[in-house]
């Protein structure tokens, strides 16, 4: 049975704590431990320390740094943490650095294994099907790359309210009826299917 994913755009510290909480109380796993994947910040050290600290307020009893440079002991830490939070920072890079360290399939296997998702700004990005980027400082030349896809939606957060680059990324897809989620600093959604739950805040469908 695969596990639930919850997508954020954090906004003030005091609302990402809270919405945390209903996270974490919605997993139905207070007091379980979490991985931490930084690959989005280049596991920038204050944006694990912040993370720490709220996760910690928010109900978990451990956060346990995710790196795929050692995959016995990744995948230690996975089966110890039901709960995998994927960080924001850079969507392509974060991507990327999975890609190489060949952590895709390990983090698909342990989704489909009933692993819970939370990812914030780029990391919820990241955990849904693709992304847009482009191929030089003007704008010009924009593609589709994709993403780890467990969440079945395509989404965005924190550009509100033109949702500029959500909406190149739908210009793009085959699909012309796909909708995306534009999610607003401070707001939180339960991926369910190709829909969503509103956690928290507001969202913009475009």
């Amino acid at each position: 049975m695969r596990g639930n994913i919850y997508l954020i755009a954090g906004g003030n510290w005091d609302d990402f704590e809270g919405t945390l909480k209903k996270i974490i109380a919605d997993t139905g796993l207070q007091n379980a431990k979490v991985a931490y994947l930084g690959a989005a910040s280049g596991d920038n050290a204050r944006f694990f320390q912040s993370t720490k600290s709220a996760l910690l307020a928010a109900g978990s009893c451990e956060i346990v740094k995710l790196d795929f440079k050692d995959k016995e002991k990744a995948l230690n830490v996975i089966e110890q943490c039901p709960v995998i939070f994927v960080a924001g920072g850079d969507v392509e890079k974060g991507i990327k650095i999975l890609t190489d360290q060949g952590a895709l399939t390990i983090l698909e296997k342990a989704f489909n294994h009933g692993t819970h998702f939370i990812g914030v700004s780029a990391g919820a990005i990241m955990l849904c099907e693709k992304w847009v980027a482009w191929r030089d400082v003007d704008e010009e030349n924009p593609y589709l790359f994709d993403c780890l896809g467990f969440a079945g939606i395509y989404c965005d957060a924190h550009d509100e309210p033109q949702w500029q680059e959500l909406k190149a990324l739908l210009k793009l897809l085959k699909d012309k009826k796909a909708k995306g989620i534009g999610l607003r600093s401070g707001s939180a959604i339960k991926v369910i299917g190709r829909g969503y739950e509103l956690l928290a805040g507001k969202v913009d469908v475009i």
